[in-house]
């Protein structure tokens, strides 16, 4: 799937974030675990504050100068996600949390490599550091669990 333009590209990372926010709500109130539980309904509320500076974000990049994102930026292909059953362990649901924190924090950061200097670029450049801070946790998470769990 080819972006069009950074609003286009922007408008779809708005429709990940709510979908991470409603991913990790859901889960939350799924999962065994307690600790895994408070960590989701941590990230949820962190997602729904991305989708806010997006959306303030989006007036920005309606000033940026009309242009195709480069083939692989925030392609919906690559956001693709396997499917979680109400059977789902908590190490499942915490590797498809990690892959997707992944898969955004390399969406952000090239968008950021794309973006024009100034706020916008500094916006999508935040917000890959903060989904990569989102999977290190996830991944400690994963780590104690699976460490405790044999």
């Amino acid at each position: 799937m080819s972006i069009e333009s950074i609003v286009a590209a922007i408008a779809l990372a708005i429709e990940k974030e709510e979908q991470a926010e409603a991913f990790y709500g859901d889960w939350a109130d799924r999962i065994q675990d307690p600790g895994s539980a408070s960590m989701l309904r941590e990230l949820a509320a962190q997602e729904a504050g991305h989708k806010q500076r997006l959306e303030a974000g989006l007036a920005i990049a309606e000033g940026v100068e009309p242009g195709a994102v480069p083939e692989g930026i925030a392609s919906a292909d690559a956001l693709v996600e396997p499917d979680l059953t109400p059977q789902s362990t908590t190490q499942d649901v915490l590797i498809v949390a990690v892959k997707r924190e992944e898969r955004a924090e390399q969406m952000y950061a090239e968008l950021a490599k794309w973006a024009p200097p100034g706020d916008l670029r500094d916006l999508l450049a935040g917000l890959a550091g903060e989904e990569a801070t989102h999977q290190a946790r996830l991944r400690d998470l994963y780590d104690t669990l699976v460490l405790t769990d044999d």
